[in-house]
């Protein structure tokens, strides 16, 4: 599948999902979604974890499934053997580099937002807990 359609079908699925969901999320940033979902899944070590893998997986009648799916491999430092740069920005505020791991910032640097303990407490994290392959590096 081409880059442009795979872009379409993750776009479809993204506005379907949130639709059905009641959620207001505009075309814009869709698009926006669409784009860093694509062009992560499609980066130059990927051979399984693709566009087409979450598309297979996803579903066609659960939103809450098909937005797993849409997400669920984004993150894979082994894969993409780091993080991709596209994720950077939405996950720098969140974990630092320490030596070669990945590890959760210490309580005075994370943001004060109530949706990092809630993240934080289902997974069992703490802050300044170094992420491990299946302990959470991927996702």
């Amino acid at each position: 599948m081409s880059r442009e359609r795979d872009h379409e079908e993750c776009l479809h699925k993204l506005q379907w999902a949130t639709h059905q969901l009641g959620l207001d999320v505009g075309e814009k940033e869709l698009n926006s979604i669409a784009d860093t979902i694509v062009q992560t899944m499609s980066g130059p070590w990927r051979y399984f974890h693709t566009p087409e893998h979450i598309f297979e997986v996803g579903g066609d009648e659960a939103p809450l499934e098909m937005l797993s799916a849409l997400f669920h491999d984004l993150v894979y430092v082994q894969v993409d053997r780091s993080v991709n740069f596209n994720l950077s920005y939405y996950i720098a505020p969140y974990i630092r580099e320490e030596e070669e791991d990945l590890v959760i910032r210490d309580r005075h640097a994370l943001p004060d937002d109530p949706m990092v303990d809630l993240v934080m407490d289902i997974f069992g994290f703490e802050p300044g807990q170094p992420l491990f392959p299946y302990g959470g590096m991927n996702g």
